[in-house]
């Protein structure tokens, strides 16, 4: 993955290599020429997007790079700080999470 500036740019991106698609809105895919694929794909309509273009050739690094992770744990006293001492034990700074509980 590759992330993007924004939807435009990930569509232009996506449109210049064959094979490569990105994750953006309808018009950046039109104005782009791409077809799109999914419509509608957030389960949030208050959702943040990020912007990646994938492809099957790796991504070089930039030395901005992020990488982000979701995971779920049991619901049990200590089992987040199960899960953080993994970092802690392989010198992994993690300097942001988000808690989002599961939807009823």
């Amino acid at each position: 993955m590759q992330p993007a500036p924004s939807t435009s740019k990930a569509a232009e991106m996506a449109a210049a290599q064959s094979g490569v698609a990105a994750i953006g809105s309808t018009l950046a895919g039109e104005l782009h020429g791409l077809l799109v694929l999914f419509e509608n794909i957030e389960d949030d309509p208050d959702n943040q997007t990020r912007f990646f273009v994938i492809g099957r050739e790796p991504a070089r690094r930039s030395g901005d790079d992020k990488t982000a992770i979701m995971f779920t744990t049991a619901h049990k006293p200590g089992a987040l700080a199960e899960v953080l001492d993994v970092f802690k034990e392989n010198g992994i700074n993690s300097p942001t999470s988000k808690n989002d509980p599961a939807r009823k």
